[in-house]
């Protein structure tokens, strides 16, 4: 058990770096003003790369939890069994973010598709995120999960959940968070932002079903 709690935790960690040397070639791309085609050609790849860190995180997610539910099962405990049933309320903001992409791509390309086709759109993306409220109820949704998470690890630092909603601080003037992601940003950004979203929320979840998992099997081990 101690081998696969560790290879998970490598796997988490090469998503994370996979993601960031991603973001790196984007940010690249666009410090050494690259034409746009090429700034497209870089978020486009590192669309797919979120799109298949995260269906692998959503099986690393879906194993965790069916590990729990398992410990659960095999020691009676019926406290735990409440908690995991909460804990599973996650699916909730998995379908919100699932509509919003959705409805987002929608409104951007006129039709729905899985993939988006109008990747520059700027006036459409201000729009949607931010005239319609949807980046200010994103927040809001975001941080009420957050809040949820964090009542199971209390103030154990090593797995609070922070999803960074704080506004903030560009060039010395304060920018909302609202802003800050989604203000005049390019249909492709939005979508990649959506869905680094949802990695910090698998990466999250997974981290708090091991402290959940690890707490039980602790009380365990006094109990005995």
């Amino acid at each position: 058990m101690a081998k696969s709690g560790k290879s998970s935790k490598y796997s988490v960690l090469c998503v994370a770096v996979a993601l960031g040397c991603s973001l790196f070639g984007i940010l690249l791309g666009v410090s050494l003003n690259l034409n746009s085609h090429d700034v497209l050609a870089s978020y486009r790849s590192s669309m797919t790369t979120l799109e298949q860190n995260n269906e692998m995180l959503s099986d690393m997610e879906d194993a965790e939890w069916t590990r729990l539910c398992n410990f659960a099962l095999e020691k009676k405990d019926s406290l735990l069994f409440c908690e995991v049933s909460d804990l599973s309320d996650a699916s909730v903001i998995y379908h919100y973010l699932d509509s919003l992409r959705a409805a987002f791509i929608l409104y951007v390309d006129g039709e729905p598709n899985e993939q988006l086709h109008r990747l520059d759109a700027v006036s459409e993306s201000t729009y949607f995120m931010m005239d319609q409220g949807n980046a200010r109820e994103l927040r809001a949704r975001l941080q009420q999960y957050q809040d949820h998470l964090n009542s199971y690890v209390g103030e154990d630092t090593a797995y609070v959940v922070d999803f960074r909603l704080q506004d903030q601080n560009l060039y010395g003037d304060k920018t909302s968070w609202e802003d800050y992601h989604f203000a005049n940003a390019m249909s492709v950004e939005v979508v990649n932002q959506l869905d680094l979203i949802e990695q910090q929320l698998r990466m999250a979840d997974i981290s708090v079903f091991k402290y959940v998992a690890g707490e039980r099997w602790k009380k365990k081990i006094v109990n005995d």
